[in-house]
């Protein structure tokens, strides 16, 4: 497991363990590494377009 695969769990333990229901993150869309681990973890992912260079991925538990 790789760091952001890790940091990714922990987030979502936390969020968990606090009630919520999932989390976005704000990343270039030339991140293409944190989009693969995102799609990995959350295959059913919505992703929206931000300002331009930006992606939205919405993670839902």
């Amino acid at each position: 497991m790789g760091i952001a695969s890790y940091l990714i769990e922990m987030l979502e333990r936390i969020a968990k363990e606090n009630r919520y229901k999932g989390f976005y993150i704000w990343a270039l869309c030339e991140n293409k590494a944190i989009m693969r681990v995102v799609k990995k973890r959350y295959p059913n992912v919505k992703i929206s377009m931000e300002s331009g260079r930006e992606v939205k991925p919405e993670m839902k538990f």
